[in-house]
């Protein structure tokens, strides 16, 4: 789903009327209790406790973020995010700070006194990594026994206190990643969403990092005309249910080139024609407007991503450099950096870096939503 605000600072940057990041991603940790077969890291991430920051560090952070005008703070990892001890302090320190506040999890670690102490701040989103209807199959994506209980079980309880406590917060929704594994049981996946009053649901396209894993996970060619065939049918069962799915943006070559995402960013930078009766000012403007919405990635103009040791970047992707650290710069410093300017600048002229391979796939789809709006 595409923000307003969003969406309005990516149209001040055309206007040349820089604004700051709409969001801030934090990964306060790459600790994680769960060995998915869908995750890169597969449970093997590198942690290092020590290089973690202290809630202090993010503090003053959040603090510049709220007076920065940063509308949404995004806790991700790494790992999972609740591994780390300081993530419920953060959770109520952005609330505290009038920022909406987002968290994306596997929803097996919560306490049922966490979740009631988030349902009372009226904490803004919990985005659950649940990837199939069944027990058995999510326990062996996740490679945990009683991972689909532990999920399961947390998300009735937010759904129980948001009752007991009259909240209507947070949102609960569902991400679940693409596979040879649940490709064909979604419609059964919409049923369960439905029955526990989830209402979004965000397919993620599959992302091949390790190529063992990835032949494990990969649709083969039959599976994907099996997919695409299905779509239709699961957007009308989506709507039957109440249930809003973004299958509508799986396009073929997304669903194609699964393992080649770099091939996907290039098809969204095909620029629109113009016609024979534009003014020659009219051509201008719209070349203008047109640059931007043709660009491969949009994150340099609204986002950037915090990891565990500090180092700041444009997006979740592994890059070879950071732009920065919160450690010694501030927020602003880095967002307005010789170093992002470069970087938007090669969006502009369609330049792909090598890293955007390793694209999410959430962020493939938001460009394409992206582009619609502009």
């Amino acid at each position: 789903m595409i923000k307003y605000e969003e969406l309005k600072r990516i149209k001040s940057w055309l206007k040349k009327k820089p604004m700051p990041p709409y969001q801030i991603e934090i990964k306060p940790t790459n600790k994680c209790n769960l060995k998915c077969i869908t995750c890169a890291a597969m449970g093997k991430s590198e942690y290092n406790k020590k290089e973690e920051l202290s809630f202090e560090v993010y503090k003053k952070m959040l603090i510049e973020a709220a007076k920065l005008g940063v509308k949404n703070i995004h806790i991700t990892g790494g790992g999972e995010p609740l591994a780390s001890d300081i993530v419920p302090d953060l959770m109520k320190l952005i609330k505290q700070l009038k920022m909406e506040g987002t968290v994306a999890t596997s929803g097996t670690m919560f306490t049922e006194e966490l979740i009631k102490e988030l349902v009372a701040l009226k904490w803004d989103n919990v985005a659950v990594s649940l990837d199939s209807y069944d027990e058995k199959t999510q326990d062996f994506i996740k490679g945990q026994k009683g991972a689909f209980k532990k999920a399961v079980q947390t998300i009735q309880l937010f759904t129980h206190y948001k009752k007991k406590l009259k909240k209507d917060k947070p949102d609960i929704e569902f991400r679940p990643v693409l596979n040879r594994y649940n490709y064909d049981k979604l419609v059964d996946y919409l049923k369960l969403a439905h029955s526990l009053n989830v209402r979004e649901v965000y397919v993620q396209p599959l992302r091949v990092k390790n190529n063992n894993a990835g032949k494990r996970l990969m649709l083969s060619a039959k599976q994907k005309a099996e997919f695409k065939k299905s779509i239709p049918n699961l957007l009308k069962k989506a709507s039957q249910l109440g249930i809003n799915i973004n299958l509508d943006s799986f396009d073929d070559l997304l669903i194609e080139k699964e393992s080649d995402v770099k091939e996907v960013i290039k098809s969204y930078t095909i620029e629109k024609p113009g016609t024979k009766s534009e003014t020659k000012s009219e051509k201008k403007k719209k070349s203008v407007e047109d640059e931007f919405s043709s660009l491969p990635c949009y994150n340099p103009w609204f986002f950037i991503s915090i990891r565990p040791n500090g180092d700041v970047y444009p997006c979740s992707s592994d890059m070879p450099k950071a732009f920065g650290n919160i450690k010694e710069h501030s927020i602003k410093d880095i967002w307005f950096s010789k170093k992002f300017d470069i970087l938007r600048k090669g969006f502009i002229n369609k330049n792909i870096p090598e890293y955007c391979s390793l694209c999410c796939g959430l962020n493939l789809l938001k460009t394409k939503k992206i582009q619609a709006r502009l």
